[in-house]
């Protein structure tokens, strides 16, 4: 027996037996389990002679079983421990094996929540009974399905597959097959999705019947088009904007779109082009989220430096370093243990620092008893504090300070006032406790902080706890004005003193990460990281191919500090609990198979009143204006279908907007009317709450949150549902709420 299954079968005794103690001194008043437990989830069998399998079921009570008819269960009901033996038929004709099939084999007792699932798949040929098809009758396919595609052009390679028409449509097709562009090709495949739009998931014996050259269509200016795109057709554009956070932006009318490459092989990557104008020529793939589009990338023209950004660098280029030394990401898991390599002595960072500095870049340390040094390839550092993270910098290490100068801004035409902002937060040790430090911006050359008046701004604080054992690794959005500056003029981010022990006395750490520097003439149109005065927000994407490990469920449980990342990797999105229920059941990361298309959406686990989704993001100051807040929702029969949207610049003290009031009858269990407050109701029909409801409110906010942060919340504030009193009592009802396919919240002035 391997150690998982042991712990498994620990566990489930033990669950049980609390149950069985919980119980003992009363009479019972159910004849069926309250829990039904077992050492399986998954199980798969072969298509020829199929071997049986055992599972143990753990019980508090009677169960029965609920079975595909291929599969046999023996004993098929049962009470206590009881080993079951589950027998699959063969999968096989004289032809040969049949399709592949999966279903669940279900041990049931009285509720949803007792209830042991388990996955069983067998074993079969996908194409035994595939036809021979036109990419149009591909994209028209159920998802799953398999087909022969004989004859299409190759018009597009990436990095994870290629995109192929045959006269009739254009598909993505992920494979791991090598072709080229204008390659003829047969293949076999299952159709999916990806991105919203119809994909080929999967590709089998992919044959190239002959090489050629690939003639593309006239390419439709996305830049005019973009406001009617639905994401329904890979439609061959060509687009033009300025590169920020490694995105294309640009405006149409009055609003700010922004495309993303997808898969992009790196001589087509426009991550390194930060601040540059760049145009586009590919084939859209689909919607990413709020007004983002996906683009499988063809052809990419630098146009040159945009002169209303001085600088900006995202730090994507460190992507062949820190994939080779395996850096880890500390900042979005939350572990200050993760793997951290050090630029200077690790053998799979070898040519780092050479190209570091080839990008005009500086670097410096300081410890008691020496001061600022500046150090170059030639002058090796004693300290040897600057590591990688993925994708951005780490500086310091105990008794050691570290820092970064930014190249000179050649863009810069004499004199010029212009606003530096980054993204910066502290190190914590393992048992997060805080390494307490400011950060100090340092003109060197001509120009001054506006705020102080001299060359050294004032010290920049961090809003991370300074508790220990509560500091967590969150990223602080910092703005910076500068006076007077001109193209020789270098800027310096470093610990305000080269000597660690000054702020931390204790333990001598300094230690801090660095992201996301941009420079912009003042009251420029400056891209990315938490916005301007006038405007800032971000944009949430559900898609596991590019934020999440493909195929591996992601948890969104606020209680051990987890939460969704925005696009910008700063803003984030939680799950609040508030009453009494299970945190592991907190939020789950899945594909929701019951809206209109396959979508993925997080998904909350019985659903209390109260319990709110948390929209957290940088808020720089700013004028009155408006908010506006959109996502895509549904909820199970049984779930919440009244929401109250709420802001705050404390998590604490909470503005309800645009409410209204209205009298309820829920007719299913014949409850009098009742007054519910509300901004928005998900369809009190029972069947309709399932579907995906787009929710978009504007509302007004006042002027008066200083830089910080800004919450938008969207609470619970009833179910309309025949289980509605048990929510409003506390008692575990089983209701689900769905939030995904794309979030966004944006400020205007």
């Amino acid at each position: 027996m391997n150690t998982i299954s042991k712990i498994l079968k620990v566990s489930a005794i033990a669950a049980v037996f609390a149950l069985l103690l919980a119980s003992c001194d009363k009479e019972p008043k159910e004849t069926v389990a309250k829990a039904v437990l077992g050492d399986q989830t998954i199980m798969s069998f072969a298509a020829k002679n199929p071997a049986a399998q055992t599972v143990t079921v753990y019980s508090d009570g009677p169960w029965h079983t609920k079975a595909p008819s291929w599969i046999s269960v023996d004993p098929d009901t049962g009470n206590g421990v009881v080993t079951v033996t589950v027998t699959a038929q063969e999968n096989m004709d004289a032809g040969g094996m049949l399709e592949p099939r999966k279903d669940t084999l279900i041990f049931s007792g009285n509720t949803l929540a007792s209830r042991l699932i388990i996955l069983v798949n067998q074993e079969g040929d996908a194409y035994r009974s595939a036809e021979h098809l036109s990419l149009e009758k591909v994209a028209a396919l159920a998802d799953g399905k398999s087909f022969v595609l004989d004859d299409a052009s190759v018009a597009a390679v990436t990095s994870a597959g290629f995109v192929v028409n045959d006269g009739t449509a254009t598909i993505y097709a992920k494979s791991s097959n090598e072709v080229n562009v204008g390659d003829k090709v047969s293949l076999k495949g299952l159709k999916g999705r990806l991105n919203g739009l119809p994909a080929i998931v999967q590709t089998d014996e992919v044959k190239v019947a002959s090489s050629g050259t690939y003639t593309y269509p006239e390419a439709v200016k996305f830049n005019e088009t973009v406001s009617g795109y639905k994401g329904e057709t890979m439609d061959f554009v060509t687009v033009s904007g300025i590169v920020a956070g490694g995105n294309l932006v640009f405006s149409a009318g009055e609003a700010d779109y922004s495309v993303k490459q997808v898969d992009c092989p790196s001589s087509l990557s426009i991550s390194s082009l930060g601040g540059h104008k760049v145009t586009l020529k590919g084939y859209i793939c689909g919607v990413l989220g709020a007004k983002m589009y996906g683009i499988i990338t063809t052809e990419c023209k630098d146009n040159g430096v945009d002169q209303l950004l001085y600088f900006e660098d995202d730090f994507e280029w460190l992507e062949p370093w820190t994939t080779a030394s395996n850096a880890g990401d500390a900042i979005a898991t939350n572990n200050p243990s993760t793997t951290a390599p050090n630029v200077f002595t690790t053998a799979s960072c070898e040519g780092f620092v050479a190209e570091f500095m080839a990008r005009g870049y500086g670097y410096f340390e300081g410890k008691q008893g020496l001061e600022w040094t500046e150090v170059t390839p030639d002058n090796a550092p004693p300290g040897k504090v600057l590591y990688l993270q993925k994708n951005y910098l780490k500086f310091g290490k105990s008794d050691w300070n570290s820092g970064l100068t930014l190249p000179a801004m050649t863009a810069i035409e004499g004199s010029s006032d212009a606003t530096l902002e980054f993204d910066w937060c502290w190190q914590v040790t393992g048992a997060f406790k805080p390494d307490i430090m400011t950060i100090t911006v340092e003109i060197v050359g001509n120009g001054t902080c506006e705020e102080s008046g001299s060359a050294l701004s004032v010290p920049l604080e961090s809003t991370q706890s300074q508790v220990d054992g509560e500091s967590a690794i969150v990223w602080q959005h910092a703005s910076v004005k500068l006076k007077g500056i001109d193209s020789a003029t270098r800027i310096k981010i470093r610990p305000t003193n080269y000597d660690p022990y000054i702020e931390n006395p204790a333990r001598g750490q300094n230690r801090w990460y660095l992201d996301n520097i941009k420079v912009a003439p003042a009251g420029g149109s400056g891209s990315g990281g938490g916005g301007g005065a006038d405007s800032f927000g971000a944009t949430w994407s559900f898609d596991p191919e590019a934020t999440y490990e493909s195929g591996t469920d992601y948890s969104l449980n606020n209680t051990t500090g987890s939460w969704l990342l925005a696009d910008d990797k700063v803003a984030k999105l939680s799950v609040i609990r508030i009453s009494g229920t299970d945190a592991s059941k907190a939020c789950t990361f899945t594909t929701d198979e019951t809206w209109s298309q396959k979508v993925y959406r997080f998904l909350s686990y019985s659903v209390y009143l109260d319990d709110y989704w948390q929209f957290e993001l940088p808020a720089p100051k700013h004028p009155a204006g408006k908010c506006n807040v959109k996502f895509t929702m549904s909820s199970s029969a049984a779930g919440p279908k009244v929401f109250v949207i709420e802001y705050s610049d404390d998590a604490v003290n909470w503005t309800a907007v645009n409410t209204k009031k209205t009298s309820m009858v829920i007719n299913k269990d014949g409850e009098t009317p009742y007054e519910v407050t509300y901004t928005f109701i998900i369809s009190p029909d029972y069947a309709a709450a399932n579907e995906p409801n787009d929710i978009d409110i504007t509302f007004d906010l006042p002027a008066g949150i200083v830089d910080g942060t800004l919450y938008v919340r969207a609470r619970v504030n009833d179910t309309i549902t025949n289980d509605r009193s048990k929510m409003l009592n506390g008692a575990s009802h089983g209701g689900t709420n769905r939030i995904g396919k794309f979030a966004s919240v944006t400020f205007s002035k």
